[in-house]
């Protein structure tokens, strides 16, 4: 298998996705962009939702690479870990901020609403064990309340979805001129302590414990 030309593919399908819509591109849009045959397409890919979803599953596999590098810092408690985890996957968002923009804007139509919730669902299932497993360490530490892992990691990750989605949406309300820097930056700060507030009642942890307003607040540039 050539890498670089199902890369390729990849980069080439996600400009067209971006610009066009996903339901709007064809595999024949795709494959003139790169200038290969159909037959060279199907070589790597079955249909054009297995290149989105692969698309997506390279994002979820380096925020996963990233989460277990935290999970594997033996010399950090639970609650280091989390918030390293927290900061770190901000960071690699930053990194990738470019990419999360296309293949939102791609899938944005209602069209789309059910492959969304497929994508996501699939992303939740590979995380919800980093989740349990710092849960798990927090529990047996005595550092967070016991508590059903399994929810508990599922309630942290659908959470932080909403929280970054809601983010994203406040972030794009500013960069259109909807709202100026003054409401833009008092929105954002009761948004994450309303969220911080809910993780720290939650796990039953001193207030200011998680610093999850900081990471968020680092990879927005707001200060």
């Amino acid at each position: 298998m050539n890498i670089d030309k199902k890369q390729e593919l990849l980069t080439a399908a996600l400009e067209l996705f971006y610009e066009k819509g996903y339901e709007k591109t064809t595999i024949n849009d795709i494959i003139n962009k790169v200038g290969v045959s159909k037959g060279a397409f199907y070589h790597y890919f079955q249909s054009k939702e297995e290149v989105i979803e692969t698309i997506s599953s390279n994002y979820a596999e380096k925020l996963a690479n990233v989460a277990m590098q935290v999970l594997n810092k033996a010399e950090l408690n639970a609650l280091e870990k989390l918030n390293l985890l927290i900061e770190q996957g901000q960071k690699m968002k930053n990194r990738e901020k470019e990419n999360r923009k296309k293949i939102k804007q791609a899938l944005i139509s209602d069209e789309n609403l059910k492959l969304q919730k497929k994508l996501m669902q699939k992303i939740s299932m590979e995380f919800i064990p980093f989740y349990e497993q710092i849960i798990s360490e927090g529990i047996e530490q005595g550092i967070f309340a016991s508590t059903n892992k399994k929810e508990m990691a599922e309630l942290f990750i659908n959470t932080g979805h909403n929280l970054n989605s809601s983010t994203d949406d406040l972030e794009n309300l500013y960069i259109n001129g909807t709202i100026d820097a003054t409401q833009y930056k008092q929105r954002l700060d009761e948004k994450l302590d309303f969220y911080e507030e809910i993780f720290t009642r939650i796990l039953k942890i001193q207030r200011g414990s998680i610093q999850l307003k900081q990471a968020y607040l680092e990879r927005l540039k707001v200060k």
